[in-house]
């Protein structure tokens, strides 16, 4: 439980995970000695783990799921090209690359370092820092032409 919740962050899922890595030990366990378990356990609590992470970033986010930032002193108007523009940025990032669609939205989504990220995805910091660079630098790109 703890590997699944230090990954996950939410308890609910966390309990997700390991309520189904019981059922896939349960299935495997004629395959394995009794001392292998535990560490197949812990391999497979992190494959889940890191499969539901990635589905999670990977579906499309809706702007009512973003941290309100639109400043309330703006007027009606100004709120709308706000809102149009958020739905620009999430459609841009909806269109990314598997990999940096999920690397940027781990990151400013869901608030993970880049250390955890590497780890998730079983990739280098490197690695996820130059995917991060890379997103951010299309999604910029593509918004300033599709502003204009």
């Amino acid at each position: 439980m703890s590997t699944a919740l230090a990954l996950m962050h939410h308890r609910e899922d966390a309990e997700d995970v390991v309520q189904e890595c019981l059922l896939k030990l349960w299935q495997l366990q004629s395959r394995y000695a009794p001392e292998h378990l535990h560490n197949l356990a812990f391999v497979i609590t992190r494959h889940l783990c890191i499969n539901r992470l990635r589905h999670k970033s990977i579906g499309a986010l809706q702007p009512e799921e973003l941290p309100e930032c639109i400043d309330p002193e703006l007027n009606p108007e100004e709120r709308l090209i706000d809102r149009k523009q958020t739905e620009m940025l999430l459609t841009l990032v909806d269109e990314l690359p598997d990999l940096q669609r999920t690397v940027l939205r781990l990151h400013h989504a869901e608030g993970l370092e880049v250390e955890e990220i590497a780890r998730l995805t079983a990739g280098t910091a490197g690695s996820v820092r130059t995917n991060l660079s890379r997103a951010r630098r299309t999604v910029w790109t593509r918004f300033e032409k599709m502003d204009k």
